[in-house]
């Protein structure tokens, strides 16, 4: 199968493989909710088409309304998939065009513990893309 794989999680979540990339990519849009975030990050876990260990584009520009807290954002840093992740020092870069997904993603970024040479914050998705390219690269 040479398509990437894709698959509604739900309203405001959905996620696929970008093989040109070759990075697993999250688009988070309308109201995001801690515990439904944490509920589609332990179904990435699940999915036997997902690589949780691999290189991974959370894109946060769709949200319209952020129902998070920095306690959130901790607690998602503890799942079993960012955990996964942070033990294979697998490359993270979330997208954040506004001041508040930004700020709530570098706040993920330092509850994560991970160096910053493995996850970074961007505003835009080309720079996320050129990012994780160059991380391809190591």
């Amino acid at each position: 199968m040479n398509h990437p794989r894709e698959r509604g999680v739900d309203a405001s979540h959905h996620y696929e493989m970008d093989a040109e990339l070759g990075a697993l990519v999250l688009r988070l849009s309308g109201v995001l909710r801690a515990a439904e975030l944490a509920r589609t990050l332990d179904e990435l876990m699940e999915d036997p088409h997902v690589d949780a260990t691999g290189p991974l584009l959370v894109e946060l520009t769709g949200v319209t309304e952020f129902q998070v807290s920095s306690d959130d954002m901790g607690m998602l840093a503890r799942t079993p998939f960012a955990q996964a992740r942070a033990e294979a020092d697998a490359p993270t870069v979330i997208v954040g065009d506004s001041d508040l997904a930004f700020g709530l993603a570098r706040m993920y970024q330092v509850r994560s513990g991970r160096e910053e040479g493995r996850i970074r914050v961007c505003r835009s998705e080309l720079e996320a893309r050129e990012w994780l390219k160059s991380m391809g690269s190591d």
